[in-house]
């Protein structure tokens, strides 16, 4: 792995994250979810669609397809997808949680007991886009995937410092991590390919896990 912290926007970037073997099962993963029957788009009223998400003035702010993997999976998500098995034993071993705190140490909560993960798979093609926004999680973690040759242009992800007077622009690599704040406000520039909503499996696709920390208070 290779870790780059962007310390004006408080990002950390990550490339070579997965192992080519835990790529091979991510991809056979994803070419299989990669389906109009499973994935739903942002500006669908179809059921099991991702919802219709707009700003505070009613302004769309995303076109893309997506999934909420614990709805499809209901039960035992971690047996079932090896994109959140991978994920998760990479993101709790020591190994890496002792590198985060190299890096900054309030990154390090994410391997803490007190936090929970949820999990959703975004899949960009032509003209699809997420304008800026923040999340309401404690962390956001993201991963980067495509098949090559690359068949997109544009989808970089573009993240603003929290004083506003910083910005910057981070391609979305296969197999590159984002680690930041969901406070900090960030967007998908637009995606320019042939494919538009035809799941073709040649787009962006963008695996998303928000880390929250559990209010709810524990037995002992």
């Amino acid at each position: 792995m290779k870790f780059n912290y962007l310390e004006e926007v408080d990002v950390l970037v990550i490339d070579d994250f997965y192992s080519k073997d835990n790529l091979k099962e991510i991809n056979a993963e994803l070419t299989a979810l990669t389906s109009p029957a499973i994935m739903k788009s942002s500006n669908s009223s179809s059921g099991g669609s991702l919802g219709a998400l707009t700003n505070k003035i009613g302004e769309t702010l995303t076109s893309k397809t997506g999934l909420y993997l614990e709805k499809y999976y209901t039960k035992n998500i971690l047996e079932r997808s090896a994109l959140v098995r991978l994920t998760r034993e990479i993101v709790i071993s020591q190994k890496f949680l002792k590198k985060l705190h190299e890096v900054n140490p309030f990154f390090k909560i994410i391997g803490s007991e007190e936090i929970y993960a949820s999990h959703l798979l975004s899949y960009y093609e032509d003209g699809d886009y997420y304008a800026r926004h923040h999340d309401t999680s404690s962390f956001t973690f993201f991963a980067y995937f495509h098949k090559k040759p690359k068949k997109f242009a544009g989808g970089d992800l573009t993240v603003y410092s929290y004083d506003n007077k910083k910005q910057v622009d981070i391609e979305p690599n296969n197999n590159r991590v984002i680690l930041f704040p969901g406070c900090t406000e960030h967007e998908v520039k637009r995606v320019n390919s042939e494919f538009k909503h035809s799941y073709s499996g040649k787009g962006r696709y963008c695996y998303s896990m928000f880390f929250n920390i559990n209010t709810i208070p524990r037995v002992r």
